[in-house]
C-alpha cells in the first residue's frame, strides 16, 4: 500500500526554511490584495477609471472576487504547488483568512 500511494505524489525537493517563509509572506500579502481590491471594486464601482470599468464590466470582477469561489480555486491552486501538505495547509489558510480579514475591515 505504501507502494502504490507513494506514486501517487513524489516527495519534491524542499526548500530552505528563510524560503518558505518569504512564500508564506507573499501569499499572505496575495490574500491582503485580494480582499482589499475586491472591497474596493465594491464601494467604487460607479467612480472607476474608464478602462477598469471597461475591464469589470466584461469580466465581472467584482462579483468574481467576492465570492467565495475564487477563494477556493485560488486556494486549490496554493495547494496544489506546495510542497508538502503541511505547507498547504499553512498556506491555503494564510490567504483565506487573511482575504476575509482584508474584505472585512475595509
Amino acid at each position: 500500500m505504501k507502494e502504490f500511494l507513494g506514486k501517487i505524489r513524489t516527495s519534491q525537493k524542499s526548500y530552505s526554511i528563510p524560503k518558505q517563509v518569504l512564500i508564506s509572506m507573499g501569499i499572505l500579502l496575495f490574500g491582503v490584495f485580494m480582499g482589499g481590491f475586491s472591497k474596493y471594486l465594491d464601494y467604487r464601482q460607479a467612480n472607476l477609471p474608464a478602462l477598469m470599468h471597461l475591464i469589470d464590466s466584461v469580466v465581472d470582477l467584482h462579483n468574481f472576487l467576492g465570492k467565495f469561489t475564487s477563494r477556493i480555486v485560488i486556494s486549490l491552486c496554493i495547494a496544489v504547488c506546495s510542497t508538502t501538505p503541511i505547507r498547504a495547509g499553512i498556506n491555503v489558510f494564510a490567504i483565506i483568512m487573511k482575504a476575509v480579514i482584508s474584505f472585512r475591515i475595509w
